[in-house]
């Protein structure tokens, strides 16, 4: 189906691994899509595919805006990144 040194990359969230007020669903299925990146990559690695998921932490978007304390999550995440690209809005 995909070439050797293919890549597939999706993106994540830590909702997948804790419970987060208000973003319900959404953890449900980031947690299935991990597992599906995990089982993927089993399956396709040895045919030469790469299979990530990244989690990049909080990032402002309009799905963020429905997340309880979102920005409380923020302003913790910038106090202990050394070089957050937030720290100049």
């Amino acid at each position: 189906m995909l070439n050797p040194g293919s890549a597939l990359l999706t993106l994540s969230y830590l909702g997948a691994e804790r419970a987060i007020p208000n973003y319900n669903v959404m953890g449900l299925a980031k947690a299935s899509l991990e597992a599906n990146v995990r089982y993927m990559a089993n399956a396709m690695g040895p045919e030469g595919v790469r299979v990530n998921a990244i989690s990049a932490g909080p990032i402002r978007t309009l799905a963020a805006s429905g997340i309880k304390d979102f920005r409380k999550m923020l302003a913790h995440c910038e106090a202990v990144t050394p070089d957050s690209p937030y720290r100049y809005y």
